[in-house]
């Protein structure tokens, strides 16, 4: 069995230190399986005011549920021209170009 601190260290733990660690560990160290080794279990999706068809993801029914709790209405749908932004920004933390999206902004993505 190993101790902490090893033997060699300098500065041992006192009776007094082991008894309260000890009994710490008993009050509440309680095993419970790291959570990347669970299995997955898929949430049920949250009922939500709107009609289903109005959601366009699972993610957006949770995202949706929680506005309806917090009473905010969800924004409108941004623009394609806003999502090329957005990507932009993301991806290279700068602006796009005037020129870097020669996308005809009528049609789909």
């Amino acid at each position: 069995m190993k101790v902490m601190p090893p033997p060699n260290f300098d500065k041992g733990l006192t009776a007094r230190q082991q008894v309260l660690i000890r009994a710490r560990i008993e009050q509440a160290a309680k095993y419970a399986q790291l959570w990347a080794f669970t299995v997955v279990v898929k949430a049920p999706l949250p009922v939500l005011a709107i009609p289903a068809e109005e959601v366009a993801n699972p993610i957006d029914a949770f995202v949706l549920a929680t506005l309806e709790a917090g009473k905010i209405e969800p924004s409108s749908p941004a623009d394609k021209a806003t999502l090329l932004r957005r990507l932009a920004l993301d991806l290279t933390g700068m602006p796009p170009r005037s020129n870097a999206f020669p996308l005809n902004f009528s049609g789909s993505i």
